[in-house]
C-alpha cells in the first residue's frame, strides 16, 4: 500500500489515511483469527509485524534532509563563473562574474535568480554571443536535486541545459561521467535527460512506459535504432551521442514559460543503482516537495529513468560531480538540427546568433527553487568501483579498482568483502531469518508460559484454558438474567459456570430417582413375600425368603432353554384356565405361562425328569 504510485498532487492527508487503512486492515485481520489467549497473541505477532514492515519501509536517516538550499542573494557564492571556451563548438563567448554583473547577465534576489545572454548586440564573424556559465564549487556523489524554474532559455540557435559532470586533472572527461538532468535546443517543447559515460554502461533492458514515462529514447545514428548506449562512442550512435530520453511535451521551451514554468527533481542514488528525473508543471509539485520533505516513493513513475546495475551499468561511471547551469548557442547539437527546427530563418545558425540579438530575449534562466537533499544519518554511502574490462556487455564481470582511486573517493570504507561498502543481499538475509527466528521462539515462550498460569489459576483439569479465559473476558458484556422478583439468577458466573451448574443438578436428580426406585423394589419383595401360600413362608435356605429360588414365586417363570427335554413336561403342568392369555411372545424361547393368583408348589416348577427322586413335602 505504501509503493502504491501517488498522483504528484497527492497530500499529505492522503498518505496518513493510507497508512491508517493498512492499520485497521491489520486489526481486522487480529479480530478475525481467534479469541482468547490465541486472539491476544495473534495480536501480539501483528504488533511485531508492523513494526518490523515500518522499519523496513522507513528506516531511520533514510529519509531524505535538506541539505543546501541555494536561491538567495548569496546564490552566486556557492558557483564558479566558467569563461573559457566551449568544449560544444558553440557560437558563444562566456562571461567572467564581472562582466556578468556589469552587464546585468546575472543578478539573484531573495527569492529569483536571473542568467541571460546578451539580446543587444550583432556581432562580427569569428564572434559569440555574449553568456552566462556557472559551475558548483562542490562536487557531488548522490543527492536529489530539486529545481524550479517559470522561465527556461528557448529561441532558434539556444542550447540551454542543466546539468552535472565529474572531472579534474587527473580524470579527464567522461572518466566520472556526464548527468544532463535537463537540455534542448531552439524551441523545442520538450527537454532531453542523458546521460555521457565511458564504455560499458548500457541501458537496454531499460523500457518506456515501464520504467519511465516520457516519450521514449532517442534515436541512433541508423535512423531507427533507440540510442540506449551511454558510451560517447557507442557504435550506432552519433559521436557523443550519450543515451537519452525525452520527457513529455510541456516540459521545455514556450510552452513551459507561457504555463508558468515548472519543476524538476533529479535522484542520483548510487546504492539504490539508479538515476531518476521527474518533471512536474507549475502548480502539480507534489505537497512534500513544498514542504522540503520530499519522498519520492510517492511521485510515481519518472520522467527519466537509468539503471546503475553492475551488470548493466555500474555506479562507479558517475563520481565526484559538479552543477552546472549554461546556455550556448548552435554547437554540436543545435547546428545540425538548426534547419529542421527553424526553416523560417534561410540562413545558417551561426549567421542566425550573430545577426540577430532580438531574438534571444526571451532566452534566460528565471530560478525560482534550487534545493540539494541527502540521505540523512545511518544511509549507507556507496564507493564507487570502475569497470575497466573491454569484454562484451554479457559476459561483463566487475573488476576492482586501483587502491589510490579509492582513495580519493569520499565516504566510508567498504566493508570486507564487499566493493561497494554495501552489506550483502545474502548476508542480511541471514540476519533477517535469525532475527525472525528469535523473535518466534520468544512468542512461543511467552505463549506457553501465559497456558501455564491460565491452568494454575483454574482447575487441575483446565483442558481448554482459552474459553475458560474467553468466558471470563466476555463477563462484563453478559445480560444477567432476572427472577420476577428482581433478584439476578446468574451473578457474576459464565456461561460456561451456568452449564457446569446445571449438570451437576441434573446428577443429583438422577442420583435420588435411582435411590427412590431402589426402595420401591425393596419394599414390592418384602411385600411378595408375606402373601399367603407362598413357598418363602416356609422358611429360608434355598427355597425360603431371600434364598436361590425366591425368584419363582408368584407370578415368575422358570427359563429353560429351547432344546431342554423337559420343556414340554413344564408346559404340560401348568395349569390352562380357558380365555386366558399366554404371556411370553410367541418367538421367545421362554416356556409359556398364564397368569394366575392361585397358591403354587415349588414341584410345579420342576420339569419331571427331575422330579423322580423328589418326595413331596
Amino acid at each position: 500500500l505504501f509503493r502504491s504510485p501517488c498522483s504528484p498532487r497527492c497530500p499529505d492527508h492522503n498518505i496518513r489515511a493510507l497508512r491508517s487503512i493498512e492499520r485497521q486492515v491489520l486489526c481486522k485481520a487480529v479480530i478475525l483469527t481467534g479469541t482468547g489467549p490465541s486472539r491476544t497473541m495473534n495480536c501480539f505477532v501483528v504488533f511485531l509485524g508492523t513494526i518490523a514492515l515500518a522499519g523496513a519501509q522507513e528506516r531511520p536517516g533514510g529519509l531524505y534532509e535538506l541539505e543546501e538550499q541555494l536561491v538567495g542573494q548569496d546564490f552566486f557564492d556557492h558557483w564558479t563563473f566558467y569563461s573559457g571556451s566551449d568544449p560544444t563548438h558553440g557560437v558563444v563567448d562566456f562571461v567572467t562574474e564581472a562582466e556578468a554583473f556589469q552587464q546585468k547577465l546575472a543578478f539573484a534576489t531573495p527569492d529569483r535568480v536571473f542568467m541571460g545572454v546578451d539580446n543587444t548586440t550583432k556581432l562580427w564573424p569569428g564572434q559569440g554571443r555574449k553568456a552566462v556559465k556557472i559551475e558548483s564549487k562542490r562536487t557531488y556523489n548522490s543527492g536529489l536535486f530539486i529545481l524550479t524554474a517559470d522561465n527556461v532559455p528557448s529561441a532558434c540557435g539556444a542550447w540551454p541545459a542543466f546539468w552535472m559532470y565529474g572531472s579534474d586533472a587527473q580524470h579527464a572527461w567522461p572518466r566520472w561521467g556526464e548527468y544532463d538532468i535537463l537540455e534542448s535546443v531552439h524551441t523545442m517543447p520538450y527537454a532531453t535527460t542523458t546521460l555521457h559515460t565511458r564504455e560499458n554502461c548500457d541501458e537496454a533492458p531499460v523500457n518506456t512506459g515501464v520504467d519511465f514515462a516520457g516519450q521514449g529514447w532517442s534515436v541512433g545514428s541508423l535512423g531507427n535504432n533507440p540510442a540506449k548506449n551511454c558510451w560517447v562512442a557507442a557504435p550506432g550512435e552519433y559521436s557523443n551521442q550519450g543515451c537519452g530520453q525525452k520527457m513529455p511535451d510541456g516540459s521545455f521551451g514556450p510552452e513551459l514559460n507561457k504555463n508558468g514554468g515548472g519543476t524538476y527533481a533529479a535522484e542520483w542514488d548510487p546504492l539504490r543503482k539508479h538515476i531518476r528525473t521527474w518533471f512536474f508543471p507549475a502548480g502539480r509539485e507534489p505537497l512534500d516537495i513544498l514542504q522540503k520533505q520530499p519522498r519520492p516513493e510517492f511521485w510515481g513513475t519518472p520522467t527519466s529513468f537509468f539503471s546503475l546495475d553492475r551488470k548493466f551499468c555500474s555506479p562507479g561511471h558517475f563520481k565526484n560531480m559538479k552543477m552546472v547551469f549554461d546556455t550556448t548557442f548552435c554547437g554540436d547539437y543545435a547546428s545540425p538540427s538548426f534547419a529542421a527546427a527553424c526553416p523560417w530563418a534561410r540562413t545558417s545558425c551561426d549567421d542566425f546568433v550573430r545577426s540577430r540579438p532580438s531574438e534571444f530575449k526571451d532566452a534566460f534562466w528565471s530560478v525560482r527553487r534550487l534545493d540539494v537533499y541527502q540521505r540523512g544519518t545511518g544511509y549507507e554511502q556507496v564507493t564507487p568501483v570502475f569497470v575497466a574490462d573491454k569484454e562484451p556487455a554479457a559476459a561483463r564481470q566487475p573488476v576492482a579498482e586501483p587502491e589510490h582511486e579509492l582513495e580519493s573517493q569520499p565516504g566510508p570504507s567498504p566493508a570486507p568483502g564487499s566493493e561497494t561498502g554495501v552489506i550483502p543481499f545474502s548476508t542480511s538475509l541471514v540476519v533477517y531469518g535469525l532475527a525472525g527466528l528469535a523473535v518466534m521462539l520468544v512468542v512461543a515462550a511467552l505463549y506457553c508460559a501465559f497456558r501455564l498460569l491460565c491452568q494454575r489459576r483454574h482447575s487441575g483439569d483446565c483442558t481448554d484454558c482459552s474459553e475458560k479465559m474467553h468466558d471470563v473476558c466476555e463477563e462484563g458484556r453478559r445480560p444477567r438474567s432476572y427472577s420476577s422478583d428482581g433478584s439476578s439468577l446468574s451473578p457474576g458466573r459464565s456461561k460456561r459456570q451456568l452449564r457446569t451448574e446445571d449438570q451437576s443438578e441434573s446428577v443429583e436428580a438422577l442420583q435420588q430417582r435411582v435411590k427412590e426406585l431402589e426402595e420401591q423394589i425393596q419394599q414390592l419383595s418384602v411385600a411378595g413375600s408375606q402373601a399367603p401360600g407362598s413357598p418363602q413362608r416356609a422358611g429360608g435356605g434355598m427355597f425360603g425368603s431371600g434364598g436361590l429360588f425366591s425368584r419363582f414365586t408368584g407370578n415368575g417363570f422358570a427359563p429353560v432353554p429351547p432344546s431342554s427335554p423337559a420343556r414340554a413336561h413344564a408346559q404340560a403342568r401348568l395349569p390352562s384356565l380357558p380365555g386366558s392369555q399366554t404371556a411370553s411372545p410367541s418367538h421367545s424361547h421362554q416356556p409359556s405361562f398364564m397368569a394366575s393368583s392361585a397358591p403354587r408348589s415349588f414341584m410345579n416348577f420342576i420339569p419331571a425328569s427331575m422330579q423322580m427322586g423328589v418326595s413331596t413335602p
